[in-house]
């Protein structure tokens, strides 16, 4: 018997049929009731997936059934030559066929059964891998819209979410470096316990292990670390990325720096912090720049002192107590004793106490708050009285900033990076109608942990120049600016918005002796004179910026339209058999010939940004208000590298100077360009540079006489860029910038402080000149502060466009 006659005396077809028909029922019965219950459509998807997987099931079985034996009904052997009669003489093959198909609703209930089982497997399995695919996209989704709306905390735990569902964690690299920073904190001793709480939530307790902790991934978000050891002060410290993402030239990532030199509780006074010492630099822009003075390791207050602190000095005869107060005395100017100053040190009952109290009795309900209406003397005395002293101005700014500054735009403050969208909110007590607890705010801290040395109350420093004494910090009256401010006042005199706190060396006698930064300051020479060379020793240098002229050969490698305008990259020969890239904006808003600014950006394009970004992130709305922006990439910067080997050379070097004479020459090149374009108006040509183009590079606006107007930003003349060669000196070339100038520079300028750097290029520079002085902006100011004025100085030169 062949293979196919085998199988028609199986009962596997009736079994199939039978399985069909059921299997149909079952699916139109459904097809019915389903929609009618108005249960969900997945169901009859289900029933019907079931059917499928149960027909093959129900075959197997029916295969199955044929080969395998029983004790009831005996077997079936198809690859035997006995026939049905010789297998079971007492039982007729049609009554065991028969017998068979009595069991034929079991296949079908086992395959049903079966078929249900592999189904809700795999439904489950796609129903789970299907909702997780739907869970990561919605996360990825969410991530990407609070990353857009500044929330990068939030992003941050949903990327978090998302790294557990997600098998291909490449899909997530685009989304940590805007969201997340890297932290390495060390501390000595090392196995101190880090806990960090995220701005804005206070009470979640984070735990990030034990010193050393190295480029722990952590959230774009500031956070407060508190740093626990057995027996050693617990310290607390503020992570932020800002400053790391504002300054990295490299990288887009905060990568946060925390070091902690922990001291052992027996060893510190109470409520005092520890700062290590060194050779320290002011970096303010309220004082002479480049000023330095060996510190040595210091304590430093906390807090400011408050006013239930003070009234224990009262308490303990402090004001009568003749050896707390300084040797020579003075009121008004003129010299007094001991009790003939006294008397004009009394609260408002003309008792020993600050102005304002009464009865020798601070305010009710202000025992935190800061003590103010305190001369010098009285800050002074209080110090001396706990074997402390006032800080010198170096002292309290290595406590409160540690010499960070930024060369951008924004300022810094105790607790970091600040943008020109102010972030004091939560942070320190400025701009408010009085003072507040000294510990209201954990999140404006200080490098070293000192809580309001920015706002709240300015505070007495040791330094005096010609008997005044220098106070800082800002108050709660004054905008945020005004924290690295320095003013002074008669050692008499008192105020609403002036307090104080302590500091103590931790030293031996010998380096007592050492004066820890109280040395006299002196605003006589804050602003430093230079001299330039005459005018026919400058025609001189000029001789070595001439080049011979030739044909651009010129083209056009690229074209991107916008909104707003059409950018073109265009290439033309160097001096140097090579290829030199510029970049052409020309705007929508107005008609050729285009007034043109020759745009020298900072040192960001040689470095961090492209000459693209930084155009379009500082001048786009002189673009889009009609004038067009060239921009040349100069050698060396980002697009076009000197190449492998190269070093950054000395600024007394040669090298600095030819390389100074060959970007000056690219520059012109570029004007040779512009001159043979139809659509720009050279006669309207603007020199625009920016900190690099108006400071240390400032000859480029000198060696060239087609520029009709010039505009500085952040202009300086710095100091730790000399000496230099005469040929590249700044100093040398800008009494010879003959144009109409405007410098337009920021009075919180950190990189180019006015008065050190600012003011005496501003002296240097001949007339005709105008000067803009933007209160509280930076080094670069925001577009909102930039742009204006130099549209309106434009408009008055050429016209609108």
């Amino acid at each position: 018997m062949n293979w196919y006659e085998s199988l028609k005396q199986k009962p596997i077809f009736r079994i199939a049929t039978l399985y069909a028909v059921v299997a149909w029922l079952i699916i139109e019965i459904a097809s019915i009731l389903i929609p009618a219950l108005l249960l969900p459509e997945w169901l009859l998807r289900a029933v019907v997936l079931m059917a499928m997987a149960g027909f093959p099931i129900v075959i197997a079985l029916a295969w199955a059934f044929e080969f395998k034996p029983t004790a009831k009904h005996g077997y079936t052997n198809n690859n035997s030559n006995k026939t049905a009669t010789e297998q079971n003489t007492n039982q007729p093959l049609a009554d065991s066929n028969s017998n068979n198909l009595l069991y034929a609703p079991r296949f079908l209930f086992i395959a049903f059964i079966v078929g249900i089982a592999i189904t809700a497997v795999s439904l489950s399995f796609y129903h789970q891998s299907s909702n997780k695919s739907q869970q990561v996209n919605l996360l990825l989704l969410k991530i990407g819209q609070h990353t857009k709306q500044g929330q990068y905390l939030k992003a941050y735990e949903y990327a978090v979410e998302a790294e557990l569902l997600i098998k291909d964690k490449t899909r997530l690299e685009p989304y940590w470096q805007d969201i997340s920073d890297t932290i390495t904190i060390t501390t000595e001793p090392e196995g101190a316990k880090i806990l960090g709480h995220y701005l804005g939530k206070p009470n979640q307790e984070n735990f990030l292990g034990y010193s050393p902790i190295k480029n722990l991934r952590v959230a774009r978000s500031d956070q407060l670390l508190k740093i626990e050891l057995n027996n050693y002060q617990t310290v607390m410290r503020l992570a932020s990325g800002k400053l790391p993402r504002a300054q990295s030239l490299t990288s887009n990532m905060g990568k946060i720096l925390i070091t902690a030199k922990l001291s052992e509780i027996k060893d510190i006074p109470s409520n005092m912090v520890m700062v290590p010492g060194g050779l320290y630099h002011l970096v303010s822009s309220g004082l002479p720049a480049g000023i330095e003075s060996f510190i040595d390791d210091f304590y430093i207050d906390t807090y400011e002192v408050d006013n239930a602190s003070f009234q224990k000095f009262i308490q303990s005869n402090g004001y009568n107590n003749r050896r707390y107060w300084p040797n020579e005395l003075s009121f008004e100017g003129k010299e007094v004793t001991f009790d003939e100053l006294k008397m004009y040190l009394v609260d408002n009952t003309k008792l020993s106490a600050p102005r304002s109290w009464s009865g020798q009795v601070h305010p009710q309900h202000q025992a935190r708050k800061p003590v103010t209406d305190v001369s010098w003397y009285e800050a002074s005395a209080y110090c001396h009285s706990l074997g402390k002293k006032l800080p010198s101005v170096f002292q309290w700014e290595k406590a409160s900033r540690d010499g960070r500054i930024t060369r951008y735009e924004g300022m810094i403050m105790p607790w970091g990076y600040v943008s020109p969208i102010k972030e004091s909110i939560n942070r320190a007590n400025f701009n408010s109608q009085g003072t507040v607890n000294v510990d209201q705010y954990p999140y404006g801290i200080s490098p070293y942990g000192v809580h309001a040395t920015a706002g709240n109350v300015k505070e007495w420093t040791a330094n005096t120049d010609k008997g005044i004494y220098f106070f800082t910090g800002g108050s709660w009256q004054d905008p945020e600016y005004l924290y690295s401010g320095y003013g002074s006042e008669q050692p008499d005199k008192s105020s609403s918005v002036l307090g104080f706190r302590c500091a103590q060396v931790i030293s031996s006698d010998a380096r007592r002796e050492r004066d820890q930064g109280t040395l006299l300051l002196t605003f006589d020479n804050i602003t430093p004179t230079y001299n330039a060379v005459n005018e026919s020793t400058f025609e001189n240098i000029l001789t070595s910026y001439q080049y011979d002229r030739k044909d651009a050969n010129a083209t056009i490698v690229e074209t991107t339209e916008t909104a707003d305008w059409t950018r073109q990259t265009i290439e033309y020969d160097g001096l140097k058999n090579d290829r030199i890239l510029a970049h052409l904006w020309l705007p929508k808003s107005s008609t050729a010939p285009h007034q043109t600014i020759f745009h020298i950006p900072g040192v960001e394009v040689f470095f961090a940004n492209t000459v693209i970004e930084a155009t379009e992130k500082n001048l786009a709305p002189l673009i889009r208000a009609g004038r067009a922006v060239f921009t040349v990439v100069l050698k060396g910067m980002i697009g076009r590298p000197w190449g492998s080997g190269y070093k950054i050379p000395d600024t007394n070097s040669v090298q600095f100077r030819d390389e100074m004479i060959q970007h000056s020459t690219e520059l012109s090149l570029g004007i040779d360009y512009l001159n043979n374009r139809k659509d720009i108006d050279l006669q309207k040509l603007s020199y625009l540079g920016i900190s690099f183009g108006a400071g240390s590079r400032l000859g480029f606006a000198a060696t060239e006489t087609r520029y009709s107007t010039i505009v500085l930003v952040g202009a300086g003349i710095d100091e730790r860029l000399r000496p230099v060669l005469s040929h590249a000196d700044n100093v040398n070339f800008a009494p010879y910038i003959k144009q109409p100038k405007l410098v337009i520079n920021g009075l919180n300028d950190e990189e180019h402080p006015w008065l050190a750097r600012g003011l005496p290029l501003w002296n240097l520079l001949s007339e005709p000149k105008e000067l803009v002085l933007l209160e509280g902006a930076g080094h670069i100011p925001s577009q909102s502060q930039l742009i204006p004025p130099i549209i309106e100085f434009l408009d008055r030169q050429y016209g609108k466009p």
